[in-house]
């Protein structure tokens, strides 16, 4: 068994105290994980949770960047293919679309890749969501990226013939890699 970590990322506008560990277990608990126990420490910066997301273990925590804070949620590589090939990760499917729903993020993409510096990653980024260059953010292949029904659109006009998977309510789309079993 592998220790790697996967992880999504939503970019959440700036507020005041966001990075508190109350902040932290309010926001885990909003964007919809459960059996939610507090860390002293994290993967990331300051204080973490642990918790079940969509079916698996993970630990949230909150990532300070110049123009948005990010709350990222990490799991294990093993237990997200193990889900996936059982169900298809549905349970992530509908966790991902209930944080989104429920936080509102100006974008959050689950990456499904191993990324070996995911905080790296993670600030790299910032740049293209803060300019809202959604064509580069879908370029990175991410197995789900949420998008504004405004960013949606805009990538959509810019490849009108992207064809993942894709879930949309009033809120904002949900794009997949892939269709099918091959989604993500």
């Amino acid at each position: 068994m592998s220790d790697r970590r996967l992880f999504a990322v939503f970019y959440l506008h700036k507020e005041e105290n966001l990075l508190d560990p109350a902040a932290v277990e309010i926001l885990a608990r909003a964007s919809g994980v459960t059996e939610v126990a507090l860390c002293s420490w994290g993967l990331g910066e300051g204080f973490a949770v642990v918790g079940s997301w969509g079916g698996l273990d993970v630990e949230v925590h909150l990532v300070s960047l110049d123009y948005y804070d990010s709350l990222v949620i990490t799991f294990r590589e093993d237990d997200f293919l193990e889900r996936k090939e059982e169900e298809g990760a549905g349970g992530v499917v509908s966790a991902f679309r209930y944080a989104c729903a429920e936080l509102s993020p100006v974008l959050a993409f689950v990456a499904t890749q191993y990324w070996p510096d995911s905080s790296s990653m993670i600030s790299s980024q910032e740049e293209d969501v803060l300019n809202g260059d959604v064509v580069r953010i879908a370029n990175q292949r991410f197995g789900a990226l949420f998008l504004t029904p405004e960013d949606a659109d805009d990538l959509l006009a810019v490849d009108p013939d992207f064809n993942g998977d894709r879930i949309s309510w009033d809120g904002g789309t949900i794009l997949f890699r892939g269709v099918g079993e091959q989604r993500w």
